[in-house]
């Protein structure tokens, strides 16, 4: 056993409350540890201290006293309590709230997004997207295309 686990079983063994294979154990270490059986001397020396302190008895009625206490701050809390958020989750909430109604005020470019506004895309709209399809095809495969990145550089700039 080391000193860590005698730690954990000092209290038990000041007590007498251990085992017979834990209280073997405990005893062989405190045989070859001063710092361990230091310990069990000051653990003793304040359970007898204890021990001669006179024992105070509750008063008659103390339980009832009690329990009629307990039932008086129960009742004095609201109901509504268990709504009280935390702090964090309230602010949380209030942030998102702001961000929902700054998001929902900010003005919609009902030009630029048709669909936006709910409203179906203009014939001319459509047309226009129709005719620049290939330029953007065609961008989309350059920009893309894995030999022009081995050109030197001066290459690629006479090129675009």
């Amino acid at each position: 056993m080391n000193c860590g686990k005698m730690e954990k079983y000092i209290l038990g063994y000041v007590d007498g409350r251990l085992e017979a294979r834990e209280l073997r154990k405990a005893e062989a270490h405190l045989a070859g540890c001063a710092e361990c059986g230091r310990r069990v001397t000051e653990f003793r020396a304040v359970s007898g201290l204890l021990e001669e302190m006179p024992k105070i008895m509750p008063t008659e009625g103390f339980d009832a006293r009690l329990q009629a206490r307990i039932a008086v701050e129960a009742a004095r809390e609201s109901w509504w309590a268990w709504l009280a958020p935390a702090p964090r989750v309230a602010f949380a909430a209030a942030l998102l709230a702001l961000l929902c109604v700054w998001v929902g005020s900010r003005p919609r470019d009902v030009d630029a997004y048709p669909h936006y506004a709910g409203a179906e895309m203009r014939a001319e709209d459509q047309m226009r997207m129709v005719k620049d399809l290939p330029v953007l095809e065609d961008f989309d495969v350059l920009e893309n295309f894995e030999p022009l990145a081995d050109l030197p550089p001066a290459v690629q700039a006479e090129g675009n």
